[in-house]
């Protein structure tokens, strides 16, 4: 038995979030009652038939999911691949795959046995694949000497082909289905990522963890399609203006370190270096230590206006200017050689929920010009890029200093690249003043420190010893309180737990005092430490005072803006 697409959807969002309700559940994912009581039932014979615990539900709608579920669940290979039956959607990236690394005549035949579906069915997939391919400006070709290829321009060809790789390795064990399908050895596989993580060295960054794992693939069908004689010509490149700017290019450290990444390899045209160069330009990086603004002036200069633009129009002076410059660098220069090359590699703002309210609300706090970035860029911003970079300007204008309220000390990890890992971290820090944050960090950083922590949280499964939280990386306001509930649960009753109380409540007296007017301090402070101690699922959001008065608590903090 295998899971499902949808069933494993709901499985994994009941991981990050056992309190979430089927109500939710039905609208995040557009589901009828029926069809979610069906899923779980499906996923309840797939663990038991795995020896785990089912999961079950509680009195207040939620679910009741064995603690430590997630972690075994985490290395356990559920099904062999052959027993997995893929979807259309699947089915039609991975022939794409197929006709663009094929080294001999693909047939019908080989379309059936490799896919395992019949004829009819492939008929109707090839249908379906030269439907997607034409918004590549591609069509699909027989002929019974060669059978079935893709035609068209070379840059559209490796377009579609990263597009189709960066889908197959998010479905069911999508690495293996990779290597199955495409032929790739796992030792060369590791051989690239060993390259790779020479060229971050020499670079001074990291890749983010999703590109790290789809990059070797991107490098190895590079490779596939110079051996098969389909490269990058110049006179391919008349219509990319873009591709023709050699020098721009040549100058960058990621052109150096494209040269020690194909050395050794067969001929490699130069065209072929500056595609991959390109690929390691549009990858997103973990950290903004590495910056150098002499690189980027112009671009620089196009982010100071758009800042002090937008401190002009809000009447404030931004704190750490130069701090946020760097993150917006950060998250903007790979957009930057997205958008100005027409290439593609996913973006991390795909995980927001763009119609909570939340975000409508930063909408409308941050508002930005952004057309002049797009003049420098030369393409529209998409929308999801939009809301990312007024997210890191409110993630910076709203932080307040942290507090560090008892021993215990967290590390967020996330996948993603430093765009979602600084909004996250900065998320769960005003979740958890109580809690001392690491610096976010990458799943192979995670892996290599000697940090002494006590709970983790991350958007990706792990297995670890310590208390270990598997959210999103961008929660609403419901999911944080969901959140808070679940991480306070196991102190609620201790003696640590009245000693937080107490900073708390001292914390907000040293805050409230120098504005209010009362003569009875100490039933004041009584009344606050009452409060928490009443509700610790709620004390982050000061609901003694409302939603207002923690808005002016959280202003007079910074400095009374």
């Amino acid at each position: 038995m295998y899971l499902d697409k949808r069933s494993n959807q709901l499985l994994v969002e009941v991981l990050k979030n056992p309190m979430i309700t089927v109500g939710e559940l039905q609208t995040r994912f557009d589901l009828s009652n029926r069809q979610i009581d069906y899923s779980f039932g499906k996923i309840n014979s797939w663990l038991e038939e795995s020896n785990h615990p089912a999961i079950t539900r509680d009195e207040k709608g939620g679910f009741i999911v064995a603690p430590n579920l997630s972690k075994a669940l985490h290395n356990e290979r559920a099904n062999h691949l052959n027993q997995y039956i893929f979807k259309g959607i699947e089915r039609i990236n991975l022939i794409i795959l197929m006709l663009g690394h094929q080294e001999e005549e693909l047939s019908l035949h080989h379309l059936m046995f490799a896919l395992g579906v019949s004829k009819n069915t492939v008929l109707r997939d090839l249908k379906l694949t030269q439907e997607s391919l034409e918004g590549y400006e591609l069509s699909i070709h027989y002929s019974r000497k060669g059978g079935y290829t893709i035609t068209g321009d070379e840059l559209d060809q490796r377009r579609a082909l990263v597009a189709s790789l960066e889908y197959c390795i998010t479905i069911f064990h999508g690495e293996d289905v990779l290597k199955k399908f495409l032929n790739i050895d796992s030792g060369a596989v590791e051989q690239w990522r060993r390259k790779l993580e020479q060229v971050e060295k020499c670079l001074n960054y990291r890749f983010i963890d999703q590109h790290m794992q789809i990059l070797p693939y991107i490098l190895e069908m590079i490779l596939r399609r110079i051996g098969l004689n389909k490269t990058i010509s110049e006179s391919l490149l008349k219509d990319y203006e873009a591709f023709m700017e050699y020098e721009a290019l040549m100058k960058t450290d990621e052109y150096r370190a494209a040269k020690a990444l194909i050395k050794g390899l067969a001929h490699v045209p130069h065209m072929e270096h500056l595609y991959i160069t390109l690929q390691l330009l549009i990858s997103s990086v973990t950290s903004e230590h590495y910056i150098d603004f002499k690189e980027a002036a112009k671009l620089r200069e196009v982010l100071e206006g758009i800042v002090s633009k937008f401190e002009k129009e809000k009447s404030i002076q931004l704190v750490q200017k130069e701090e946020l410059l760097k993150k917006l660098y950060v998250h903007i220069r790979p957009m930057y050689y997205r958008g100005r090359y027409f290439l593609h590699l996913k973006s991390d703002y795909t995980v927001v929920d763009y119609g909570d309210q939340q975000f409508q609300r930063i909408e409308e706090m941050v508002c930005l010009n952004l057309s002049p970035l797009e003049e420098f860029i030369g393409s529209k911003i998409p929308e999801g890029e939009k809301i990312f970079i007024k997210l890191l300007i409110a993630s910076h204008f709203m932080r307040a200093d942290s507090c560090l309220y008892t021993r215990m000390k967290a590390v967020v990890v996330c996948a993603s690249g430093a765009s979602v890992s600084r909004i996250m971290e900065q998320t769960l820090m005003e979740l958890f003043p109580e809690f001392f944050f690491y610096q976010a960090m990458s799943v192979r950083e995670f892996e290599e420190t000697n940090l002494d922590y006590d709970l983790v949280f991350s958007s990706v499964s792990m297995e670890i010893k310590e208390p270990f939280f598997f959210i999103n990386p961008i929660i609403n306001e419901k999911e944080q309180l969901a959140l808070r509930k679940r991480v306070m649960r196991p102190y609620s009753s201790n003696s640590s737990k009245e000693q937080l109380d107490e900073k708390k409540a001292d914390d907000i007296m040293a805050l409230i005092m120098p504005y209010v007017d009362t003569k009875n301090e100490k039933k004041l402070k009584k009344l606050l430490k009452h409060h928490f101690e009443k509700d610790a699922s709620e004390d982050c959001f000061c609901t003694v005072f409302g939603a207002e008065c923690d808005y002016k608590l959280l202003c007079l903090r910074r400095g009374g803006q």
